[in-house]
């Protein structure tokens, strides 16, 4: 099962990069990438309290989920990296768009 996660989990990564491409090539919404990092973010947080609280099984029971938490965590801090980075992308972006503006009304 661990493995599965880890697959959904890159898949999901790609997903946000090529999202974040077309974010910067003005060809779709930054909110919408807000939302779906956001979401992400929430859906790895939710998963990681759902398998840390599951009961284990076996000579170490502690153990049994012990790969699925550690995915999900380490999901969560690249996906907050993640939006991090758009979050700062975005703010240059506009504060270069503004400056651009104001030079621009300033020439006429």
């Amino acid at each position: 099962m661990a493995i599965i996660l880890l697959i959904i989990y890159i898949i999901i990564f790609i997903f946000e990069i090529v999202q974040f491409i077309k974010c910067l090539k003005n060809k779709s919404k930054w909110s919408r990438l807000f939302i779906y990092e956001i979401f992400f973010i929430i859906l790895s947080a939710v998963l990681l309290v759902h398998y840390d609280s599951l009961s284990g099984s076996g000579f170490m029971p502690g153990l049994t989920y012990i790969g699925e938490v550690l995915f999900s965590f380490v999901a969560m801090i690249l996906y907050c990296i993640a939006f991090g980075i758009t979050l700062i992308t975005k703010l240059i972006i506009y504060l270069l768009g503004k400056k651009k503006q104001e030079k621009n009304i300033s020439l006429k």
